[in-house]
């Protein structure tokens, strides 16, 4: 099944992560891969709620999207999730940064996003751009192990066959 077709109906796939959110409702975590994109996509019920678009720009990884998709799937720590999954996913290859541009528009639809992200431990840099808004950048010494399993609060659950 290609990308398309599973971000019209997302189905558990062989080897998807059951995730909990802060009330304990069910997700499930699958990842697409190719040799520069990596793709962490969230679904709930056959429906993509999530995704986190990195791009392996060695020895870098740049954090392209991050978005839980609808309204009422916010504010339940999928986001802080799916985050720290990157982190953890920049750490198995050995990348030495995360690093990503905020968009002003962005930021008109999530205020918080920039003290969310330091709240994370990324660095931020504010731009004067008519676009950009901030970038943000996370080093190696910051995607510590310590500092990773602080959060997230949600459970990753296991895989299943």
């Amino acid at each position: 099944m290609g990308l398309f077709q599973r971000i019209l109906n997302l189905a558990p796939a062989p080897g998807a992560a059951l995730v909990l959110d802060n009330r304990q409702l069910k997700y499930w975590l699958t990842w697409e891969q190719d040799e520069a994109r990596v793709l962490l996509l969230l679904s709930r019920r056959e429906k993509l709620v999530g995704k986190v678009e990195l791009w392996w720009d060695p020895p870098d990884l740049q954090l392209c999207d991050i978005n839980i998709l609808k309204p009422e799937h916010r504010n339940r720590g999928l986001g802080t999730f799916l985050l720290h999954e990157a982190i953890s996913f920049a750490r198995q290859i050995g990348a030495e940064s995360i690093f990503g541009p905020v968009s002003k528009r962005d930021l008109e639809a999530t205020p918080n996003l920039l003290r969310w992200y330091r709240h994370n431990g990324f660095q931020v840099a504010l731009k004067e751009d008519n676009v950009w808004a901030a970038d943000i950048y996370l080093d190696k010494s910051q995607c510590s192990e310590e500092r990773n399993s602080m959060t997230p609060e949600i459970p990753l659950l296991g895989e299943t066959d």
